[in-house]
């Protein structure tokens, strides 16, 4: 469907201990896991993401959160390796001509920038520009304060990453302005 982005995965648990896949236990995505519904015609260039974290995962559609597992029994704890494909459905129902293309332009694993043991704060001065650019895993994020005024756009695609808090304060206004969200999250410091 041109507004469904599908996802899965699959892991061996202990599988350091197995010889093949046939003698593990395999675990995937929580059963009857619908596909993530998504803005626009995915036949076109998008960009496509996952943030694999202690107990969760966290899938983006162009650097917006569309979908998070929040649960350490659906989530590997060890390493894993990233298979991309075109999975075609089998039913009776399938409509689209075949054949079918899929082409990935590029693949990058990349891992969050760290300031864990800093808080960060913004009164009068939030930049979602410079933000971006620059974003970190702080210890905290405080944006606003009685005496301040900070604006957050939805379309400035904001994600905040924080070992403690996010505290969106007194002052700070968030505008529906075009399309596009902004996350919040609070994640262990990454290795």
């Amino acid at each position: 469907s041109a507004d469904e982005m599908g996802y899965n995965y699959l892991w061996a648990i202990n599988s350091t201990t197995c010889v093949s896949c046939t003698t593990c236990t395999v675990s995937s995505l929580p059963p009857s896991t619908p596909p993530i519904k998504v803005a626009g015609n995915t036949a076109l260039e998008h960009k496509y993401a996952m943030f694999w974290e202690p107990g969760r995962m966290t899938w983006f559609y162009d650097d917006n959160p569309v979908n998070v597992i929040n649960d350490p029994t659906y989530t590997p704890n060890h390493a894993i390796h990233t298979i991309l494909n075109f999975a075609a459905f089998w039913n009776t129902n399938y409509t689209s001509p075949l054949p079918a293309y899929f082409q990935i332009n590029y693949l990058n694993v990349w891992q969050l920038n760290t300031a864990c043991l800093s808080p960060v704060s913004y009164c009068g001065n939030f930049n979602a520009t410079t933000y971006n650019a620059n974003s970190k895993v702080n210890q905290t994020i405080t944006i606003g304060g009685s005496s301040c005024s900070d604006n957050i756009n939805t379309s400035d695609n904001v994600n905040f990453w924080a070992t403690d808090y996010v505290l969106l304060d007194a002052g700070t206004t968030i505008t529906a302005n075009g399309s596009g969200v902004f996350s919040m999250n609070v994640t262990p410091c990454p290795n």
